[in-house]
């Protein structure tokens, strides 16, 4: 969990501002577990998941070398 302040966390200001969730993630290794897991305590705070979405990009990797 990422924190916003010293004691104050994105979970937390997603929780006060009671808007829906959407779970934006990569497609990649570990991908499911890590959203499952931010799924999960999403639900434990009382928040209201609107939605995931796994996004796939496929970069040209020439222009990047």
């Amino acid at each position: 969990m990422t924190p916003v302040y010293k004691r104050y966390l994105y979970i937390d200001m997603i929780k006060d501002v009671a808007l829906p969730l959407i779970i934006v993630s990569k497609s990649g290794l570990g991908t499911i577990n890590h959203t499952l897991l931010t799924i999960e305590v999403a639900r434990s705070k009382g928040i209201n998941l609107h939605g995931v979405i796994i996004n796939h990009t496929v970069a040209n990797r020439k222009r990047f070398i």
